[in-house]
């Protein structure tokens, strides 16, 4: 009797499994395609970081906040084409800014590859060069560039005077933060002028105009003859300033 009554309870149990995979079907079908359409909405809505957002995320980075995700990059991951823009911004800026007319030989170089992370899953890749040489002075060079847009947003270098030091008059080295900083904006494409904004002995603060925008540097430049003669820059691209700082 008790098997039959089982059976039976089966058999009233059937309809009702049926009618239970129905609703979990229906309900599946509506939410798996929801789950896609969210999806795509976010990728939309994330747009390519700005001049700015670039800024305050490399900002981030030097001071290793862990708010600015660092994640290590192989060249094989980029095609030529993709670092052919970052190559050239690399060897122009090392050729043209070098203090040493000596015949240079590189003892030392390396690069480093990588991508900054946003919370909202955004990122910027960078590209990072350093040098170490030697001619009528002991340099060294050291640099970071936006892959994509060819951005500079950190160069220094340091150079020692080795011998030959007749060559260059301290006079013709020691040209000072602010004239430094006017001479960035060469390096600046799209760039139309610069406004100063703070001075303070070997550093400044200057503003990049190009078209609506201000890109914005921080510039030092130190030089002195004893003990040693040594020249060294540095320029570091910045957050925006203060509202109202900017006077064009």
């Amino acid at each position: 009797m008790k098997k039959l009554k089982d059976l039976k309870n089966l058999k009233n149990f059937k309809p009702l499994l049926g009618v239970v995979i129905t609703a979990l079907v229906v309900l599946l079908a509506a939410t798996i395609p929801a789950l896609f359409v969210r999806d795509d909405a976010a990728l939309s809505e994330a747009q390519p970081l700005t001049t700015a957002e670039r800024a305050e995320l490399f900002a981030l980075y030097r001071e290793e906040d862990a708010r600015c995700a660092v994640e290590e990059l192989q060249r094989e991951a980029f095609s030529e084409e993709e670092l052919a823009g970052s190559g050239d911004v690399i060897r122009k800026l090392r050729s043209s800014l070098r203090i040493d007319r000596g015949e240079i030989v590189p003892e030392s170089t390396g690069e480093r590859f990588f991508l900054l992370g946003t919370a909202d899953g955004r990122g910027l890749r960078m590209r990072e060069y350093y040098e170490q040489s030697a001619g009528d002075w002991s340099n060294w060079f050291r640099v970071y560039v936006d892959i994509d847009t060819q951005e500079v947003f950190f160069l220094y270098q340091s150079s020692k005077c080795l011998k030959n030091e007749e060559k260059y008059p301290e006079e013709d080295a020691a040209v000072g933060a602010k004239e430094m900083a006017e001479l960035w904006i060469e390096y600046l494409p799209g760039c139309e002028r610069m406004i100063l904004l703070e001075e303070n002995e070997n550093m400044v603060s200057a503003a990049y105009l190009r078209g609506d925008e201000a890109i914005y540097y921080d510039t030092r430049y130190t030089t002195y003859t004893s003990p040693e003669y040594v020249v060294d820059f540095r320029f570091a691209i910045r957050p925006p300033m203060e509202e109202g700082q900017v006077d064009a």
